[in-house]
């Protein structure tokens, strides 16, 4: 089989890396475009991923929209070269255009509610839309769903050792104990009217948490002169066997948050409406907090770190609180294995709006 896959996030090829790897080594071969946003360069280079560099996009609206479609005439030459017999992505307009231009059928992975413009862009033009059981939104005939988190693509137990790789043997080792920070940046269509933290808010976490433990700071855009010094100075692919080791992390990214929720670390996850999936870690495994990002919330949010950072049972805790949410959740890469190789039977076997608790995840 021939597949087309369009990488908009980091994120987005860490949940698929697995996947990839295993369809390459059965013979399936890949077209695979990326927007160069972030490490996502670092992680496919790093990986030996034969890319296509699609740019870096836009923060501007207008900007995006060009990009948008100078992607897809750029793309739509090589692409129909290539003939691809499905397409696949994470949020992915030009994944859904292209295949909707060459008549192909697109599976269009989703677990952001609040991307509302960039649902609506990919939605008409793709052939089904695969959302986490806890998506907030219902989104008609070609929505389906499966009983899993993207974040164990890449950190199931089947997938991902923290006592093995690279930061063990040779990488960066951090000092113990510590916490794991996670500022973002703007720019994002989904976030346009959210807030990132302000300075002095940033100021404020890291000096109350560093009564604690050392501090880390992973961060979308360059620290300021004050927080430079806290930087993790570790490469990108290091990043989940450093936040395996962490004692917390607190953050503004969703995605992080789950992650380290998923791996078991305590996860505090600063943002004003929050995700399906982070609702879904926060009040049915009890693995993340989340506070609203103003002054109380900060607040209630670092006394909430205390409390866990005191506990020294917490860390034991959340172990156990791990168990139980992979015993109810299925590996991610296989079923999105499943799903695709036996596309379009797949579709049918999971239609009709039905949670993924009624159908097998691996077909």
């Amino acid at each position: 089989m021939k597949l087309f896959i369009d990488i908009g996030h980091p994120s987005y090829y860490l949940a698929l890396r697995h996947f990839i790897r295993i369809l390459s080594a059965k013979g399936h071969t890949f077209f695979i475009t990326a927007r160069d946003k972030d490490v996502t360069a670092e992680l496919l280079n790093h990986d030996g991923i034969v890319w296509k560099n699609r740019g870096k996009g836009s923060k501007t609206v207008p900007g995006k929209l060009y990009h948008l479609v100078h992607s897809e005439v750029k793309l739509l030459p090589e692409v129909r070269r290539f003939a691809p017999d499905l397409f696949l992505s994470f949020s992915s307009p030009v994944a859904a255009h292209l295949a909707f231009i060459l008549r192909k059928p697109c599976i269009t992975l989703e677990d952001t509610e609040c991307a509302h413009w960039v649902i609506r862009s990919y939605r008409p033009f793709s052939t089904v839309i695969l959302t986490p059981v806890s998506f907030r939104n219902r989104m008609g005939k070609k929505h389906l769903y499966f009983t899993s988190f993207k974040e164990l693509g890449n950190l199931h137990p089947k997938r991902f050792n923290p006592m093995e790789g690279e930061t063990v043997q040779n990488g960066f080792l951090p000092e113990m104990p510590f916490i794991l920070l996670r500022f973002t940046g703007s720019g994002a269509l989904h976030d346009r009217h959210q807030r990132v933290l302000y300075e002095h808010e940033k100021i404020q976490i890291v000096l109350h948490l560093s009564r604690y433990a050392r501090i880390y700071i992973s961060s979308e855009e360059i620290l300021s002169r004050e927080l430079s010094s806290y930087a993790i100075p570790a490469r990108a692919w290091e990043m989940h066997h450093i936040m395996a080791r962490a004692s917390l992390f607190f953050g503004e990214s969703a995605t992080m948050a789950a992650e380290a929720a998923v791996l078991g670390i305590p996860s505090i996850y600063i943002d004003d409406r929050g995700r399906g999936y982070t609702d879904e870690l926060e009040h049915k495994y009890g693995l993340l907090f989340r506070y609203p990002k103003s002054s109380s919330g900060i607040e209630q949010a670092l006394n909430m770190a205390g409390r866990l950072l005191e506990n020294t049972d917490t860390l034991h805790q959340w172990q156990n609180r791990r168990q139980l949410m992979l015993k109810e959740k299925t590996d991610f890469t296989d079923f999105l294995i499943g799903f695709v190789e036996h596309f379009p039977q797949s579709f049918s076997v999971l239609k009709d709006g039905e949670k993924e608790e009624h159908y097998p995840a691996t077909l």
